[in-house]
């Protein structure tokens, strides 16, 4: 991490902010659509668009971005478009993730979260505040755990899938790719890729 402790964020998250702040990370702006109206976030230079930064952000001794929005299929294609441009995308946790975790690029482990052992997280994985995975837990890339969802021993996720706040998934329980789970549902058994469920116990709406 202090390799290449020079950051800008992509997208005003004051929470990750804050994080990169508590981690060490020099952030050197913010790159949104437009300037950011959180008090936090103000105290960093807005640096405009993706098209400025992608031209200008290596030059300028840019190396790393920590791409923060919440969308699973934004989250990649953000990704994708700055990696093809040269940077890197560094892990950023909390530190109550277990040591035997194994954590790729561009994962964010926020605030209150906890990740417990065995777990692997793909690259671009978003856990928000307040989330428990618990252990052996596999998450595939840019899926996002929103707030206080809760991952139970041994479960599986996909590509791209959005786990809504407050939600429970049993264990051992399979998610595919592009899945979203709506907020506080309870997923007892395997959803198909690409359907949205909902509800206790959950089950497919779209």
């Amino acid at each position: 991490m202090k390799v290449d402790n020079r950051v800008v964020l992509i997208g005003g998250f004051h929470e990750t902010v804050e994080l990169a702040e508590e981690l060490g990370f020099e952030v050197a702006g913010i790159v949104d659509s437009k300037p950011s109206t959180c008090e936090i976030c103000k105290k960093y230079p807005y640096l405009g668009n993706d098209e400025w930064l992608c031209e200008q952000g290596v030059s300028d001794q840019i190396h790393s971005v920590i791409i923060t929005p919440d969308r699973p299929k934004l989250r990649e294609s953000l990704s994708m478009r700055y990696l093809a441009a040269d940077f890197k995308l560094p892990v950023v946790c909390h530190p109550s993730v277990s040591p035997s975790a194994r954590l790729s690029d561009g994962v964010l482990v926020q605030r209150l979260a906890y990740v417990s052992s065995g777990c692997s997280l793909a690259s671009g994985v978003r856990i928000n505040v307040g989330a428990l995975v618990m252990h052996d837990v596999r998450i595939g890339s840019y899926t996002t755990v929103a707030p206080a969802a809760v991952l139970l021993g041994g479960v599986s996720i996909g590509k791209r899938a959005y786990i809504g706040a407050n939600a429970t998934v049993l264990p051992g329980v399979e998610i595919g790719d592009d899945v979203i789970v709506g907020a506080g549902a309870v997923v007892t058994k395997d959803v198909p890729e690409g359907v949205v469920v909902a509800g206790v116990p959950a089950k497919q709406i779209n």
